[in-house]
């Protein structure tokens, strides 16, 4: 017995008195786990209603589950919630994953129940040797602290009492309460990589390491401790990645293996592309690789990451202001309007552009200007620069030209600034 089920059935449940009173929306499959999480809540005077899917994937057996949980609501009096699934069909139109299918259906419902009443709790029932089986899949996987640290007790509003207790508890607290329950038979199916673990490897390893499941679960909270640390740790290194959509290579190489994947995790990239980002960290410049819903590319002393935001449409709105301010940056320009040839105009920048920038005798090329002023490769396609009949006055942000700015004894001044739009 492990250092997390030393404990009592009573000292178990006392962990979660908070919840009497609370509305408690109880995930039910009809199977023992989610039985004995009913009735441990209704004996913590938790306000409960169930819900159940039919993903009508066993045909009777399926309808029989059905049955079997909407009549035990009905006999313990609590609220019966049902979503019939045609499985066969959406998956024979649309050949999607199973079982990530009937996660993700089966989430997003229990989610737009929960958001009807916003102080409300989903529980689930999974328990210790869950927790086990899931180490082992993300440890096959190359997960990191993240993956290797399980799922939480509360997780928003996601709880999960019963995670102390082993599958053996639950059948003997079943039993000794004369509880009924349903197997699925699809548990016994070995064609999916958790029933593997659970009917067949693990037993096996548990059989020649009795100790296992107390080194694997007293491991797994330490990840979890590990866990909060480091998303406390990584957090301001991913707002200002979100922020600026650049990751600067000196912020990059002072963190751990542990961390880059918290990175990682927190962008949606899996933690298994930290080999393949590592590798591009010393690539040539101008390397460009897509991770999740980031494209990355190789700058020379970062990597810009465009997170795929829709492109941005600009327009020049010029008004006429008293005073020029004592302090202004490139983002907004005065100009004098007598200095200005012709009409401004707004246009991208193209290849080949140049201008003369304050206090240069010659041009630059606004690609040189771009670079100058660090400005990612993924954003410079649609640069907006101002231009009259003479050429470029206003690199946006970057750069100002000094035939047309406004000084202080101008009649009158133009303020010019770029409204932005995204399409």
């Amino acid at each position: 017995m492990s250092y997390l089920e030393n404990k009592s059935y009573s000292d178990k449940i006392s962990e979660w008195e908070w919840l009497k009173d609370k509305q408690v929306f109880v995930a039910c499959s009809g199977g023992v786990d989610s039985i004995v999480l009913i009735h441990l809540l209704l004996e913590l005077q938790v306000k409960v209603e169930v819900l159940h899917v039919n993903y009508q994937l066993r045909d009777e057996e399926s309808l029989l589950d059905q049955n079997f949980v909407a009549s035990l609501c009905h006999q313990l009096g609590v609220p019966f919630h049902l979503k019939v699934i045609p499985s066969k069909v959406i998956l024979k139109q649309n050949k999607q994953n199973l079982q990530q299918f009937a996660r993700d259906q089966r989430y997003g419902w229990f989610q737009a129940i929960q958001s009807q009443n916003p102080s409300s709790y989903i529980a689930l029932g999974h328990h210790s040797d869950d927790q086990i089986e899931t180490f082992f899949l993300q440890f096959s996987r190359k997960s990191g602290v993240m993956g290797l640290s399980g799922m939480l007790q509360k997780n928003g509003v996601f709880i999960r009492p019963l995670l102390r207790f082993s599958k053996e508890e639950l059948y003997s607290i079943a039993t000794n309460k004369n509880l009924n329950w349903r197997e699925d038979s699809s548990n016994h199916s070995l064609k999916y990589s958790r029933n593997k673990l659970r009917n067949e490897i693990l037993p096996l390893v548990y059989s020649k390491i009795p100790t296992l499941k107390e080194s694997i679960l007293f491991l797994m909270d330490q990840f979890q401790s590990t866990q909060l640390e480091l998303e406390k740790n990584v957090q301001d290194e991913v707002t200002n990645i979100k922020a600026q959509n650049q990751w600067l290579f000196s912020d990059f190489d002072k963190l751990t293996s542990e961390e880059l994947i918290e990175v990682l995790r927190k962008l949606r990239i899996g933690g298994n592309q930290i080999f393949e980002l590592k590798k591009m960290r010393f690539a040539q410049k101008g390397a460009r690789r897509i991770f999740g819903e980031y494209e990355f590319i190789h700058e020379g002393k970062s990597f810009s990451v465009n997170d795929g935001q829709l492109p941005i449409e600009y327009t020049l709105n010029v008004t006429t202001v008293d005073n020029i301010p004592a302090v202004f940056d490139k983002s907004i320009v005065y100009f004098d309007p007598s200095k200005v040839d012709g009409d401004l105009q707004l246009r991208s920048w193209q290849n080949g552009d140049r201008m003369k920038k304050i206090g240069m005798k010659g041009t630059t090329l606004i690609s040189d200007v771009l670079t100058d002023a660090k400005i990612p490769h993924s954003k410079r396609s649609g640069w907006p620069v101002v231009f009259d009949s003479s050429g470029i006055l206003w690199c946006y942000r970057c750069a100002i030209s000094e035939k047309a700015i406004a000084k202080s004894d101008a009649k009158t001044v133009w303020k010019l600034e770029l409204i932005e739009r995204k399409l």
